[in-house]
């Protein structure tokens, strides 16, 4: 029997890469999809594009401009849950054939609440091949990430390769106000599935990234030491984020986290606090599957109350 994945897509001006990314939708094997859109005010053609190739199992919304990230959160409220699994997907990229099948192999196999991540091939808007061009993601451990490590880095998977099960799915509607956050679907649905559940990252490749000016989000260009600078500039704008994040996730989802992990949310919160609550949870939270790079940030981040 074929997996059924109900697939959400934000869409923003897309006509020029969106059809062809719904054809590699359309040709995942031994999964039956479908997709619903929802179209975040584009000014071109997207609707029309996708309406003319009259695919099947395909429902559009043309919503008003609110960005990317609400936009993403309104469909994680208003897509129908008649399906075991669910999928984020962004309008610019190609799957390759297995990715849904892989990641629905895996989450069939689990207990409760649970994410899959994997890994992109980056490549250009041609789909040429792009080496060096691999962030903090490329240097994740692989397997199942623990609260711990999913704290410590507020992501552990692009949202593109997220796949989750309804179990996930039916914690995350019971927060309706999830619709007005303004947050990350990626980021939100790393620190909620660590919280309640499971979150594991695969080391395959199961996708073509395209990189491209117009990306919405996504690692564009390689890694060069001045492009590490600009993003420690940028890590106190992303310290606010991933403690305001995790604050959400405690206070709408509580009654779903493990009290073990409950207690270990709670002590992270407290890093706002006294210098005793910071050295407290350098101990208890410590991430040791992370790389040294990403230790020795926590250690800082949490020493100086910025975690």
């Amino acid at each position: 029997m074929a997996y059924k994945v109900n697939v959400l897509m934000s869409t923003y001006n897309g006509a020029h890469y969106v059809v062809e990314q719904i054809e590699s939708l359309m040709r995942q094997k031994n999964v039956d999809v479908s997709l619903y859109i929802r179209d975040d005010g584009s000014k071109d053609d997207t609707c029309a594009c996708i309406r003319q190739k009259q695919f099947k199992n395909v429902y559009i919304e043309e919503g008003n401009n609110v960005g990317y990230r609400k936009s993403f959160m309104r469909l994680l409220l208003s897509v129908p849950t008649d399906h075991d699994y669910y999928a984020f997907c962004d309008q610019d990229d190609v799957w390759k054939e297995d990715k849904l099948e892989r990641a629905c192999s895996y989450l069939s196999k689990q207990e409760g609440p649970a994410l899959y991540c994997a890994k992109p091939q980056y490549v250009n808007d041609q789909l040429q091949l792009i080496e060096g061009n691999g962030g903090m993601l490329d240097t994740l451990p692989l397997g199942e990430a623990t609260l711990e490590d999913v704290i410590a880095t507020g992501l552990f998977g692009l949202g593109c390769t997220m796949v989750w099960n309804k179990a996930l799915q039916n914690i995350i509607v019971s927060y309706k106000g999830l619709a007005g956050e303004e947050i990350a679907h990626d980021n939100f649905m790393t620190v909620l599935a660590g919280a309640v559940g499971h979150v594991y990252l695969d080391g395959e490749k199961v996708f073509l990234y395209r990189q491209h000016a117009t990306n919405a989000s996504g690692d564009k260009q390689s890694k060069s030491v001045g492009t590490k600078i600009e993003n420690l500039k940028g890590a106190k704008k992303a310290t606010n984020f991933n403690y305001n994040l995790r604050m959400l996730v405690y206070t709408h989802y509580s009654k779903f986290i493990p009290e073990n992990r409950r207690k270990l949310m709670k002590v992270s919160l407290d890093v706002k606090g006294h210098i005793v609550s910071r050295l407290r949870y350098l101990f208890v939270g410590f991430p040791h599957r992370l790389v040294r790079y990403q230790k020795i940030k926590f250690i800082v981040m949490t020493l100086t109350g910025n975690l």
